[in-house]
């Protein structure tokens, strides 16, 4: 058995097109400054934010902002964006086993994105030399990588040439 159900009535009708219309009016100001990037820190105030990106080109190493963890970076999740961050500066600190850490000073400013790329060293570089040039008339020339690199190089090379066969 159905009930039918009434219509709204007129009254009742304008009365929610006026409330969702003076709702909107109120909303609309705070979503345009949210959008626009400001937000509300406290011990600022409103303030336009800023964000950093930091690229890490390896896998296993640990992101830090201002001391505080921000990830740790894996095969497929090498960088990392930190939004709404108040104008400041800010260390941003890169850690990796058997790497010397990178640390950096990096300043955010308002509506702008700070890019940094972290560039890791090995603590122990050891170099060895993978080609040496000895044309006739020409200075000689090596090229030496660290052994990590070396590594890589042999790495790549044995996977080639296993799939070319």
């Amino acid at each position: 058995m159905q009930e039918n159900m009434e219509p709204l009535s007129p009254q009742l009708r304008r009365l929610y097109l006026y409330a969702s219309v003076v709702l909107f009016m109120v909303l609309l100001p705070f979503v345009i400054f949210y959008a626009d990037g400001w937000r509300f820190k406290r011990g600022f105030g409103f303030v336009r934010t800023g964000g950093i990106f930091i690229a890490v080109p390896y896998t296993g190493a640990s992101v830090a902002l201002n001391d505080e963890p921000v990830g740790e970076s894996g095969f497929l999740e090498r960088s990392f964006y930190v939004d709404n961050l108040a104008p400041s500066v800010y260390t941003i600190r890169v850690e990796r086993e058997g790497s010397r850490p990178w640390e950096r000073l990096l300043v955010v400013e308002p509506q702008l994105v700070t890019d940094a790329r972290a560039l890791l060293i090995p603590v122990e570089l050891q170099l060895l030399t993978v080609a040496t040039s000895t044309d006739p008339g020409m200075e000689e020339t090596t090229r030496e990588v660290s052994l990590a690199t070396y590594r890589d190089y042999m790495a790549a090379f044995s996977a080639t040439s296993s799939q070319a066969t």
